[in-house]
């Protein structure tokens, strides 16, 4: 089987803040660490984010990011764990 073509969003290297500039929609990944440096952590340390409010410069409106929180992992040594079932269903209000 031939092996998947991933998606490689560039991260912002080096950085913990999100940008003040941002769309709806926009995705991005930040990792704390230079570009080159290796990362020693059990689980990594680069985090996804969406945009999730628009930036508005003439208000001086940042735009708004939300982490997204992984419920699983895996790497290549080990089989990947089945999606949780009992996640709640999310509603208005």
């Amino acid at each position: 089987m031939a092996p998947p073509n991933p998606i490689n969003i560039k991260p912002l290297f080096g950085t913990s803040h999100v940008p003040c500039e941002g769309r709806v929609g926009d995705v991005i990944v930040m990792s704390p660490l230079q570009e080159d440096e290796p990362d020693f952590t059990d689980r990594g340390v680069a985090s996804i984010w969406v945009c999730t409010r628009a930036s508005y410069e003439p208000e001086g409106l940042p735009a708004v990011w939300i982490r997204l929180q992984a419920e699983g992992m895996g790497t290549c040594e080990y089989p990947a764990s089945d999606p949780p079932q009992d996640i709640e269903i999310l509603t208005l209000g």
